[in-house]
């Protein structure tokens, strides 16, 4: 009877079998994973918008900007408390800041040129700036060329208020200048306005 040696392979655990199938699973899953990845959705620069969307998103922003400037002027010209007032404070005999800054001005001018003709200028400036403000809401011809002159005498009050502070020129040309600009402005004051359109 020869000797004969044979190998039994140990059995395995439960433990065991758990492991190695848990090894087997995760080889699939390795192996698979190249397809899923391949089919992945690409995020470019611009992210999860297309240039379509941002477009239309740009378009609505500028939309409501828009829709709040008409509903801004819609409110100032269909109040008529606020549409008066703010035509008031736009003109020069209403509005009392604009009076007393005339009012110094001509009462510093014989004791002070250079002191005198800051207010004035100022008021020239303001005047001007809210002149244009009116000429642009106009459209009709008597309110253009009403604010177009008003325009031309703010010119000539803030001239010659500069003027002042020159010794060069001479004071025929500065004082009827200086005072046919304001009374040019203040007749302007008096022509009524037609431009009421309610939008």
């Amino acid at each position: 009877m020869s000797d004969q040696i044979t190998e039994t392979k140990p059995t395995q655990t439960p433990e065991q079998n758990n492991t190695v199938a848990r090894e087997a699973l995760m080889q699939d899953v390795l192996q698979n994973r190249q397809p899923i990845e391949a089919n992945k959705p690409s995020i470019g620069a611009q992210g999860l918008l297309s240039k379509n969307l941002e477009q239309d998103l740009k378009d609505l922003q500028q939309s409501l900007e828009k829709t709040q400037k008409q509903i801004a002027e819609l409110q100032k010209t269909s109040n008529t408390g606020l549409y008066d007032l703010e035509m008031s404070r736009r003109t020069l005999v209403e509005n009392p800041y604009k009076i007393l800054s005339v009012g110094s001005g001509l009462a510093m001018l014989g004791k002070s040129t250079g002191l005198a003709a800051i207010p004035l200028t100022g008021m020239a400036a303001l005047q001007g700036y809210d002149d244009f403000k009116s000429l642009r809401e106009q459209t009709n011809w008597a309110g253009r060329s009403k604010y177009s002159l008003g325009l031309v005498s703010d010119t000539a009050i803030g001239a010659s208020a500069l003027a002042f502070l020159a010794e060069s020129v001479p004071m025929k040309y500065k004082a009827p200048l200086l005072v046919g600009g304001m009374l040019a402005r203040v007749a302007i004051d008096f022509i009524p306005n037609k431009n009421r359109v309610l939008v």
